[in-house]
């Protein structure tokens, strides 16, 4: 179930007991503007958790920061409205389901706790340099070798590296650039450098108070090992040690078989809509999209059961008393 807000009478003051109270402890709560104002334009604010939810046709004007206990909860929630008033087909602060009790909390790695995409175009540029091709535009030439190494995600098992050599061969082909398909290793070789997104290390030292985390990776285990994670992981799947990548759920029978909890006890974060969704859903996983680039999701995939654009946002879903104790610095604007 999806939730909507929907105008309420007016509380007294923003602290008032609404009457919509979920038994998981996240409450909604909406009232209508002052008198004259359009009925569309509501102002919603949500105890606890700080996350707002369905806001279609809302403003940053039509809110109040006095709604929420502290600066840092409003920002987020900022952040949320100015998202949800795009109107991209998934809200990024969208909830689906109020019961959220994971004991294991599963995180994708690059492009979820690692910026891959801005900590690898530097390599990517200096192999089309040396193949005399600087005018090609790194970030869609990047894409496209994204998308040829998915593509061989669901044939036969090899290893990752072996999948980037040929993706990247594919890549030159399509773009028409003669290169060595070998130099995918300066790809390799930047591992070290990727960098990790602002909120990740805060967030994860949070949610380790009460929660076992793994991660759930498209990689080999030395590629993994070079990159900073600076944490260890209460359980690590890999596609070397499944034999296997996401999207087929190769990877994730890995995750369930290995978890030592039941399936409805975990919960997913990933950002990648083509391996995370694609592959999880299906498994009846719970699957938080980290859609941190902001992007619509395909028509093709498996809605998520929780979309938002950064893993700070767990925090106030899953636990309060972490909301308390440890704020994720980041950037909410």
């Amino acid at each position: 179930m999806i939730y909507d807000l929907v105008p309420q009478p007016d509380p007294d003051t923003a602290n008032s007991q609404p009457q919509d109270t979920y038994n998981d402890g996240h409450l909604v709560s909406a009232h209508r503007t002052p008198e004259g104002a359009g009925e569309e334009h509501v102002h919603a604010f949500k105890r606890m958790s700080g996350i707002a939810v369905k806001m279609p046709g809302l403003g940053l004007a039509d809110y109040e920061p006095g709604c929420y206990g502290n600066s840092e909860d409003w920002m987020r929630f900022k952040m949320n409205v100015g998202n949800a008033s795009k109107g991209s087909p998934l809200e990024l602060a969208e909830v689906r389901g109020a019961h959220v009790h994971p004991k294991l909390l599963s995180f994708d790695v690059f492009g979820t706790l690692v910026s891959v995409r801005d900590s690898s175009y530097a390599a990517f540029h200096s192999i089309l340099r040396d193949c005399k091709r600087p005018d090609t535009d790194v970030r869609v030439f990047w894409e496209y070798w994204e998308e040829r190494n998915i593509a061989h995600y669901w044939e036969t098992y090899r290893g990752y590296k072996e999948i980037c050599e040929l993706s990247l061969a594919e890549a030159f082909e399509h773009f028409g650039i003669e290169g060595d398909p070998k130099l995918i290793h300066r790809y390799f070789d930047a591992f070290g450098t990727f960098e990790l997104y602002p909120d990740v290390s805060p967030t994860l030292d949070a949610l380790a108070r009460q929660h076992r985390l793994a991660i759930v990776s498209n990689i080999d285990d030395d590629l993994l090992a070079a990159t900073a994670l600076h944490r260890e992981f209460d359980l690590v799947c890999t596609a070397e040690r499944a034999r296997g990548y996401k999207p087929d759920g190769t990877l994730f029978r890995y995750l369930i078989e290995q978890a030592g909890v039941r399936l409805d006890e975990i919960l997913h974060a990933g950002q990648s809509q083509f391996t995370d969704m694609v592959g999880g859903k299906p498994l009846e996983l719970k699957i938080a999209w980290i859609n941190r680039r902001g992007i619509d999701l395909h028509p093709s995939v498996p809605r998520p059961d929780f979309a938002f654009r950064d893993i700070a946002s767990l925090i106030p879903l899953l636990d309060r008393t972490s909301t308390e104790q440890a704020k994720p610095t980041g950037d909410y604007r």
